[in-house]
């Protein structure tokens, strides 16, 4: 075989190895289970719109909770419209089967908000209000929510409108609210938060509409929520510190980049990293870890001087855990 022939049939196992590699790797990850009672359009909506982000959801009838089995989902959406007349639960087994499954859950608006009184958190209902509105501020710019895998361009007031109409909406009143609750996005008047995490685990999307009525910057955040909720899990060790449960490789930031981008990943345990950048024709252009890591999350910048505009690769290898991700470098 001719040398430029083993190239490229070197290169295309490589991509085919890559592209197989993150493929099968996502589709363990973000399998999402949506719940649902009344309205099945909606709940098509919010599965199309995450399908076509790469998610895998599946449309669960709310009275099938007891027959799912949710080892197969990495994330539990409640739909706004999963709650009987008043916004009530209609079975406390329901409830249970959800908790029991142990995975984290986003509840979307008052169905959220009646789901999250149940299981005896502060973002509940109690502690809420009812209105309408289409945005949001952001409370913390620099989180990763906003910039992963979608990177949201945020104004400088951090108002974001998320929906193109008014929109029935569920709200947290700030002074109700104790240590466990994460404040997201805050109502632009007054200190309520439509946005908010309770133990980093039970998220309220406080917006009722369906993903027809939201601006591209709302499905744009939407995605990226669900994204974090599926693969940023932490548990605590016998030492109090926090740890994430899971390998994963984020998408680099910014993307497309120019001259310098960020390259962020959790580990699990400890063990071997590397982590190694590839041009389009498979050749190592930068090896930007090579070394024993302990478990954590870590960032780790790719200053791209003296390379070309196109398309690389950077890829990760650890003993348990292989992944890779295509950027662009624009000049």
């Amino acid at each position: 075989m001719k040398p430029n022939e083993q190239l490229k049939k070197g290169f295309s196992t490589l991509v085919l190895f890559l592209l197989f590699a993150t493929t099968s790797i996502l589709a363990q990850a973000h399998n999402v289970a949506y719940i649902h009672f009344s309205n099945t359009a909606k709940a098509v909506e919010y599965k199309s719109l995450l399908d076509s982000n790469g998610f895998s959801t599946d449309i669960i009838y709310l009275w099938d909770i007891d027959d799912t089995d949710f080892s197969n989902y990495s994330l539990i959406v409640i739909d706004p419209d999963t709650s009987f007349s008043g916004y009530t639960w209609p079975e406390d087994w329901m409830v249970t089967d959800l908790q029991n499954s142990e995975l984290p859950v986003l509840g979307l608006g008052y169905t959220g908000q009646r789901l999250y009184e149940k299981l005896g958190l502060s973002n509940n209902w109690g502690n809420g209000a009812t209105g309408s509105g289409t945005s949001m501020v952001c409370v913390d710019t620099s989180f990763i929510i906003y910039k992963s895998p979608n990177s949201l361009l945020i104004p400088s007031d951090t108002t974001l409108v998320l929906y193109n109409l008014s929109t029935k909406l569920a709200v947290e009143y700030g002074p109700s609210l104790d240590a466990s609750v994460n404040k997201i996005g805050k109502v632009p008047s007054g200190d309520y938060y439509s946005i908010t995490s309770d133990q980093e685990k039970y998220w309220l999307w406080g917006y009722a509409d369906s993903p027809e009525n939201m601006t591209q910057i709302g499905k744009d955040l939407f995605v990226n929520i669900v994204d974090y909720m599926s693969n940023t899990l932490v548990s605590v060790d016998e030492e109090g510190i926090t740890k994430p449960e899971s390998f994963k490789l984020n998408q680099n930031y910014p993307n497309p980049f120019n001259p310098s981008t960020k390259i962020s990943y959790q580990l699990p345990s400890t063990g071997h990293v590397s982590l190694v950048v590839y041009d389009v024709i498979g050749n190592e252009v930068a090896t930007l870890v090579n070394e024993n890591q302990n478990s954590g999350t870590y960032n780790v910048n790719f200053n791209s001087s003296g390379l070309t505009s196109g398309i690389y690769f950077y890829k990760i290898i650890t003993e348990n855990f292989t992944q890779a991700h295509k950027m662009i470098l624009l000049k």
